[in-house]
This record gives C-alpha cells, structure tokens and sequence, in this order.
C-alpha cells in the first residue's frame, strides 16, 4: 500500500454544507474536521478561496466550488499524514497480508478441527479488518 492509499483507508473525508459568508456563497466542513471553509468571494472575482479551520486564507483561488473543496482536502489529509507515522502502518498491513497468506498455506496441514475454526476466523477477521482499512468493506 502506498502512502495515499493508507490515508485514504484511514482519513474520513470532509462533509460539506452548503451557507453564507458576508453574503456571499460557501460550504462549511461539518464533519469529521468542522472548521474548513470555501467561500466564493466577489473580491476575486467571484474565484473560490479556502479557509482552514485556524482562519487562514489561501493565497490561490479556484474556478469552482468543487475544485476549492478539493484543495481543501487535499490540504486536511496532508496535514493528517504529517503525524501519521505511515512505514509503521504500512508494516502492520503488510503482516496482515502476509498472516492471511500463511494461514491459507496451512490449510493443507492436518489440525484438529478447533483449531481449524480458529484459523478459519481468524483469517475471516483480518479480510475484514484490512478490507475496512483499506476503504473495500
């Protein structure tokens, strides 16, 4: 898994809703991250301008709301990757991976049939847990 794939499995994105600012049309995070803010500003020509949730403007406009929520996005996941220590996730995904594949190579080993449950979930679970991490479930 590369670096945008695990924040992707990992990231909410943003929810938007639609309002007013000073008049003027904008779409506010409401979730999970309230504070963001796009807001079409007549000052730049009608351009879309985000607001992180600290109150700072962007020094770049965009043409469309979507393209400005986009961008403020873009920018939320960034700084949520930046703490994130991504080698050490990637790892634990990879052992899963790698735990799934070793307990399906089993199969052909005799065990008793607890045991054989016990695998069967267990492999059971970390589809699931990966798949979710992932965004596939």
């Amino acid at each position: 898994m590369d670096k945008d794939e695990l924040i992707r499995g990992l990231v909410k994105p943003l929810i938007w809703e639609s309002g007013l600012f000073c008049d003027q049309d904008a779409f506010y995070s409401a979730y999970p991250n309230p504070g963001w803010s796009v807001v079409q500003f007549s000052s730049r020509n009608g351009r879309w301008a985000v607001d992180d949730p600290f109150g700072n403007a962007s020094d770049d406009d965009w043409e469309t709301a979507s393209e400005a929520k986009a961008a403020a996005e873009a920018d939320y996941r960034a700084r949520i990757a930046a703490a994130l220590d991504l080698d050490k996730l990637r790892a634990l995904v990879e052992a899963g991976k790698n735990a799934i594949v070793a307990m399906q190579e089993s199969r052909g080993v005799i065990v008793s049939k607890r045991e054989h449950a016990v695998l069967t979930e267990a492999v059971a679970d970390l589809r699931a847990a990966l798949a979710a991490f992932r965004g596939d479930a």
